[in-house]
């Protein structure tokens, strides 16, 4: 595959959620809303590392920012971020019905606790 030419990057950067981090987590805006990030550790078309190194990042973000004095430990801007990794499915995420009803009940009771407040 050919690299991508600087106007094809400037055009794609625009639309990834990784770039687009905001390092001050929505200073002076709203705070980013909760996130339950799910991957599959056999997903044969995109790799967990891609969201493990999203959920870190975003982490590392919040906590530059705590370091450098600029937040504190009560920050309501701090993100809640849940991240759950299959070890067996692939890129489904689950390989049986067993782990897919496991998946849709954590979707679903993710989204009921936050929904609910």
């Amino acid at each position: 595959m050919a690299a991508l030419s600087h106007q094809e990057w400037s055009f794609l950067k625009l639309y990834s959620a990784y770039h687009n981090i905001d390092p001050q987590l929505g200073s002076g805006s709203s705070p980013y809303p909760a996130l339950l990030m799910t991957t599959s550790t056999r997903d044969d078309r995109v790799h967990p590392y891609h969201a493990r190194s999203f959920v870190k990042r975003l982490l590392e973000c919040h906590s530059s920012r705590t370091m450098s004095g600029s937040s504190s430990s009560s920050d309501p801007v701090a993100p809640k971020v849940f991240y759950y990794e299959n070890m067996e499915g692939g890129h489904g995420g689950a390989a049986d019905n067993k782990q897919q009803a496991f998946m849709s009940a954590l979707y679903l009771q993710f989204l009921q606790k936050e929904l609910s407040k």
